[in-house]
C-alpha cells in the first residue's frame, strides 16, 4: 500500500483489540494524514460472537495503540445487514464532519469478516477498497477467551499486553459469565449436528404485528427472550418451522405459544401485509438460519392482552417510537429486521 490519500476511513469490529490492529494501524499514517477509524457493529447487543461492546472494544483498541491512537478520529457504525444505503450514509456522514471542504481522495480499509461487501459496495464508487492481511483466526481468539486458564494464557502473544490485561478483568465479571454459558451452548449445539451428511440449513419464522392503539400511536409486538442465547434481549416472536408446518402455520403457533394472543387463525390472516425472508448468512450465532417473516398490521384499538411463555419471558406491546432507544438491545439481527420492513410500509 504505497499510493498517498487524503483520508483513510478503517472499518472493523476489533473484537479484541489484536497485535496485527496495531501494527496495521501504526503503519496507516503512510497512506492519508487523517483517519477515520469506524469500530464497527456497534449496535449489536452483546452475544457470544461478539461478548464486547462498542465502548469496550473501542478502549481496547485505544488502550491497544497507545500513544498512536491521539493521531485518529475514532467513531462507530452499525451493522445495517438490510440496509447497505444506510451503512454507506453514517459511514460518509462522519468522513463529511471531517472534511474542510472538497474531500479529495478517500480510501477505505476492511475486511470481509467485519463489512459485508453489499456495505462496502455501497460507499462512494471513487473511493479506492484496500484489504489488509487476515488477522487471528475469530473462532480461535474466543476459544482462548473463553476456555480455562491456560487457553486464556495463549492470547498474551495475540494481543498487546493492555489489552490482556482488560481481558482477564472481564473475564472476572458478570457479563463473561452469562456469555461463556451462552458461548458453550452454541457450541454444543453446533456439535450436536456435525453427524448430519450436509452442512444443516435451519428455517424459522418470525411475526411483524403491528397495531395502532385507541389513540392512534402504532405499537410492536415483542417479547424479551427467556433463554440462551439472547436471554433478556427483545425479538420478534418466532422459532424454527416444524416439519409437518406450512410457514403461516409456524408462525402463528410460534405468535400464540410466546404472546398468548388470542385471536382467530382467520382474523390474524386477514391482517397478513406481506411475508419477507431474511438470509444474511451470519445473522445468527447456532449456525445457517433463514427466517421468513409475516409482517400483520392488526385494525386500530385497545391492544390485545399478551403475556410471555414458552421461549418468552415477558411480551409486551412498544410504541415504535421507543424502538431506536433500544437498538443495542435487540436480538440478533432482529432490530434490523424490524427497520427494513416498517422503512418499506412508510
Amino acid at each position: 500500500m504505497t499510493q498517498t490519500y487524503d483520508y483513510a476511513v478503517v472499518i472493523g469490529r476489533f473484537s479484541p483489540c489484536d497485535n496485527g490492529h496495531v501494527e496495521r494501524l501504526s503503519a496507516i499514517g503512510g497512506l492519508a494524514p487523517s483517519v477515520l477509524v469506524l469500530v464497527s457493529s456497534a449496535d449489536k447487543a452483546r452475544e457470544s460472537r461478539l461478548p464486547w461492546t462498542a465502548d469496550e472494544r473501542e478502549a481496547m483498541l485505544r488502550a491497544g495503540l497507545g500513544e498512536v491512537a491521539s493521531g485518529f478520529v475514532f467513531g462507530r457504525v452499525g451493522d445495517h445487514p438490510y440496509d447497505p444505503a444506510g451503512f454507506a450514509a453514517e459511514v460518509t456522514r462522519q468522513l463529511g464532519a471531517l472534511v474542510d471542504g472538497a474531500i479529495g481522495k478517500v480510501c477505505v480499509v476492511s475486511r470481509a469478516v467485519d463489512v459485508r461487501p453489499a456495505a462496502l459496495d455501497a460507499l462512494p464508487a471513487d473511493w479506492a477498497r484496500l484489504t489488509p492481511p487476515p488477522g487471528p483466526e475469530r473462532a480461535l481468539i474466543l476459544d482462548a477467551f473463553y476456555g480455562d486458564a491456560a487457553a486464556f494464557a495463549g492470547l498474551s502473544a495475540q494481543v498487546p499486553l493492555t489489552v490482556f490485561d482488560r481481558l482477564q478483568v472481564f473475564r472476572g465479571s458478570d457479563v463473561f459469565a452469562a456469555m461463556a454459558d451462552e458461548h458453550r451452548y452454541v457450541e454444543a449445539y453446533k456439535t450436536s449436528w456435525e453427524v448430519a451428511p450436509y452442512p444443516v440449513v435451519f428455517v424459522a419464522t418470525d411475526v411483524l404485528a403491528v397495531q395502532a392503539d385507541a389513540a392512534g400511536v402504532p405499537h410492536i409486538l415483542l417479547v424479551r427472550r427467556g433463554g440462551i442465547p439472547g436471554k433478556g434481549q427483545w425479538a420478534m416472536p418466532g422459532g424454527y418451522l416444524d416439519p409437518h408446518e406450512e410457514l403461516i402455520t409456524g408462525a402463528l403457533r410460534e405468535l400464540r405459544e410466546e404472546t398468548g394472543l388470542t385471536l382467530s387463525d382467520a382474523e390474524i390472516k386477514a391482517c397478513l401485509k406481506r411475508v419477507e425472508v431474511f438470509s444474511d448468512p451470519e445473522r445468527a450465532s447456532r449456525g445457517r438460519v433463514i427466517t421468513h417473516n409475516h409482517h400483520f398490521v392488526l385494525p386500530a384499538g385497545a391492544l390485545p392482552v399478551v403475556e410471555g411463555a414458552d421461549d418468552a419471558e415477558h411480551a409486551v406491546w412498544l410504541p415504535i417510537g421507543d424502538l431506536p432507544a433500544l437498538r443495542d438491545r435487540f436480538f440478533e439481527d432482529h432490530y434490523a429486521m424490524v427497520e427494513f420492513i416498517l422503512a418499506r410500509e412508510a
